[in-house]
């Protein structure tokens, strides 16, 4: 923040990284808990048409080279 109050693009820049390093790290948590459940009850969670996608690491990856892609 610079001494008028205002912040500046350094210091959002930052925060920004801060955020999305945490994002990252907790998505790669609930990957790992997700991976740990047994495989009869995704087959259940499966065929029983639930809405609770339990596969998202690939849809993250798109979207991480995405964002990747938007910052070069």
């Amino acid at each position: 923040m610079n001494h008028g109050g205002v912040v500046d693009s350094g210091d959002q820049l930052h925060a920004a990284g801060t955020a999305a390093e945490l994002t990252v790290s907790i998505a790669d948590t609930v990957d790992g808990k997700v991976a740990s459940l047994p495989d009869d009850l995704v087959a259940r969670n499966v065929a029983a048409g639930s809405r609770l996608k339990l596969l998202h690491a690939e849809h993250r990856a798109e979207l991480l080279n995405e964002i990747d892609h938007l910052f070069r």
